[in-house]
């Protein structure tokens, strides 16, 4: 499970009653269910700067298959290293950080992708009608006019827009 910037969870992989009865666990949440979050009171959330991780600019979602578990891009941030590197929705991640996506679960490769900002990760992708190739990706940047630049951590970007 994911949190997007607006707040809204969105499911990876299908969610099943894990209290229930092994055989027949009840489904709870489809894949790509889309929840929003209401707090009953004010919170603030504070992530110190050594947790903060950064992504290469993409979201995914679990694809089994006869061939074994893949992790299929639903979403790719304009400007990120993803983008930059020719990924698009629909393409396929076959490998994930030297790992192949059909040892992988959910939350793993999500971690794999996740990282210290500046960071390099690599991944293997299946695009329609092209051999599968292996992309460089870097976690925690935006490109523009061809400059790279570091993403703002999120308590970065609060602290600057409360100081003005």
């Amino acid at each position: 499970v994911k949190v997007s910037a607006g707040g809204t969870l969105v499911v990876g992989e299908p969610v099943r009653d894990e209290a229930a009865p092994r055989r027949g666990r009840a489904l709870l949440l489809e894949p790509d269910t889309r929840l929003r979050l209401e707090f009953d009171a004010s919170a603030t959330i504070f992530e110190p700067p050594q947790f903060y991780l950064a992504g290469p600019g993409l979201w995914i979602r679990s694809q089994d298959t006869d061939a074994g578990r893949r992790f299929e891009v639903t979403h790719v941030i304009p400007g990120r290293s993803a983008e930059k590197e020719g990924l698009r929705v629909g393409d396929i991640l076959t490998a994930i950080d030297g790992r192949s996506s059909a040892k992988l679960e959910f939350e793993d490769a999500l971690a794999r992708l996740y990282g210290r900002p500046g960071s390099r990760l690599k991944v293997t992708v299946e695009k329609p009608s092209a051999k599968p190739r292996t992309l460089e990706l870097k976690r925690g940047v935006v490109y523009k006019d061809g400059v790279e630049t570091p993403v703002a951590p999120p308590f970065e970007r609060r602290m600057e827009s409360k100081a003005k």
